[in-house]
């Protein structure tokens, strides 16, 4: 269950993502290997995505290690971002294809900044379909499959 200051900092998040021009944007959206708390795409960078993973404690950064060396080989997003209290977690500690942004009571305060990860249009359509899963986990066939009859 997420704590009041989760769902605070995943609203701010949010909101940090529509302010980088990612303006399909939501919260809590299914991917293949978990849930991402805050993931957008921009209309304009040619789709880019942005995937943000909040983490309020530091036990609820190491719990969900698997989830992030996961996204190593299928990212979440073109930039991928933890996204914690000041001070709670340090950009020595982020893997270099994460990026840090801080919450300093009053402001974001990007830490480190993530650096661009390439995905396929597949890749970028896949976590699309993700998002348009309405929150649910269920296993759905791609679009494409449905198309093509496959």
């Amino acid at each position: 269950m997420r704590s009041e200051l989760h769902k605070e900092l995943q609203e701010i998040a949010k909101a940090y993502a529509i302010s980088k021009t990612y303006w399909i944007c939501g919260d809590e959206v299914p991917m293949p290997f978990g849930v991402c708390d805050v993931w957008g795409m921009s209309r304009s960078k040619q789709c880019e995505t942005m995937a943000i993973e909040v983490k309020v404690s530091r036990e609820d950064f190491r719990s969900d290690s698997q989830k992030l060396r996961e996204s190593l080989t299928y990212p979440l997003g073109n930039y991928q971002y933890i996204f914690c209290p000041e001070n709670l977690i340090f950009p020595h500690e982020i893997h270099e294809k994460w990026g840090l942004i801080w919450w300093n009571g009053k402001k974001v305060v990007n830490k480190k900044r993530a650096p661009l990860l390439e995905m396929t249009a597949q890749e970028k359509l896949d976590a699309l379909l993700y998002f348009l899963n309405n929150g649910t986990n269920v296993h759905r066939p791609k679009l494409v499959d449905k198309v093509l009859g496959e």
